[in-house]
């Protein structure tokens, strides 16, 4: 349908028994497929001098003693939730998930956590050597990367203040029923061909220090999926990448990097036979098991207002805004034992154990604590 109309039964007709209709809709200006490169490279230059130097991290388990955050269990609606800082790490043009192997294949990225991240890490290496810049220390080995901002004035790429990355859960039903994400679990999320604007998953933010606390907005100056000016002392840009919650129980990748994974559905899952069905953790019959979702967020302050961001990835004509190409990597480097407390207490607990409570009377510590 086109045009104006409310989603409604008159609309759809009164569904019987067997049949389940949903009702969405579609901005066909985000349609015309104007970000296609056609085999051109045009993504923005960078000055390989100007890449910021890599960190040194922490080699050390760092846990210490902290206050057992309050339950959430009384309200059912509400998940789990635990969130760690990791800092700036380093660039490298590599993606060992996409490119294996092959150094300086890809476009720039940076790298939180695991700094020993190269085109040649592999689950084992990653989740048993190397310093990392979470807090923690070595609790979290884990790899992070995005595509790197670009200002394209300068050709310089830009370091983040830090980032705070999330793992929480959708809501009650997956907190209760959520497991540790296995080891050697690797995921990609976002997409960074897009092909039209409407083929763009990203989703940023610029957002104003001094009135942070303000409701009703908090500061928040423009939000949306592609780069608009946002600089100067007070404000800071946040890129936020979220990751698919279920698994499919079996494989630890997948040609695409994606299909492994899927979203939560929360009570419109379908089963083995393509029904709709509730399930007891909100995840489909093709990848049923939960774990918890991550969010990356990256913060940049002290942006120039005035300059032209893109990311490394932008691969389309400059005369589109930057940042429709955001995505996100991930690779598990947790220690088991310290992701299972997060699980039992935090999600299973629906705790909001905040950043980075263990929920048990202790807490990791060493970069960005609440």
């Amino acid at each position: 349908m086109s045009g104006s109309f409310t989603c409604s039964a008159d609309v759809l007709g009164e569904p019987d028994a067997k049949t389940y209709k949903r009702c969405f809709y579609v901005d066909q200006a985000l349609l015309q497929p104007v970000l296609d490169p056609k085999g051109q490279n045009l993504m923005p230059a960078y000055d390989p001098a100007l890449i910021p130097a890599t960190k040194v991290g922490e080699g050390v388990l760092k846990i210490r003693a902290a206050t057992i955050p309050a339950s959430r269990s009384s309200n059912l609606n509400a998940g789990g939730e635990f969130r760690i800082g990791c800092d700036y790490a380093k660039m490298a043009p590599d993606d060992p998930i996409v490119y294996p192997s092959v150094p300086g294949a890809s476009h720039l990225h940076t790298f939180f956590g695991n700094v020993d991240v190269s085109a040649y890490s592999t689950n084992d290496s990653l989740r048993t050597s190397g310093n990392t810049t979470c807090a923690g220390g070595i609790a979290n080995r884990s790899g992070y990367w995005i595509p790197s901002l670009i200002n394209t004035s300068n050709g310089q790429p830009m370091q983040p203040i830090d980032t705070v990355t999330y793992y929480k859960s959708i809501g009650w039903k997956d907190a209760e029923n959520m497991t540790v994400p296995p080891k050697g679990l690797r995921m990609i999320a976002g997409n960074s061909k897009p092909l039209s604007l409407a083929d763009s998953t990203a989703y940023m933010y610029c957002q104003d220090h001094r009135y942070v606390n303000n409701a009703p907005d908090y500061g928040i100056v423009w939000q949306g999926n592609h780069l608009q000016s946002c600089g100067g002392p007070d404000q800071r840009l946040r890129i936020s990448v979220s990751f698919p919650t279920c698994w499919d129980g079996k494989n630890l990748d997948s040609p695409d990097h994606k299909s492994h994974m899927a979203q939560h559905c929360k009570d419109e899952c379908e089963d083995a036979s393509g029904n709709v069905v509730a399930t007891p953790n909100g995840c489909p019959a093709s990848h049923p098991i939960a774990i918890p979702q991550v969010t990356i967020n990256a913060d940049y302050a002290n942006l120039d207002p005035n300059a032209k961001y893109r990311l490394s990835s932008d691969n389309y004509s400059s005369a589109y805004p930057g940042g429709y190409s955001s995505h996100g990597d991930w690779m598990n480097g947790w220690d088991e034992t310290v992701m299972q407390r997060i699980i039992n207490n935090c999600m299973h607990k629906h705790m909001d154990c905040g950043g980075p409570n263990l929920g048990d009377g202790q807490e990791l510590f060493g970069f960005y604590n609440d």
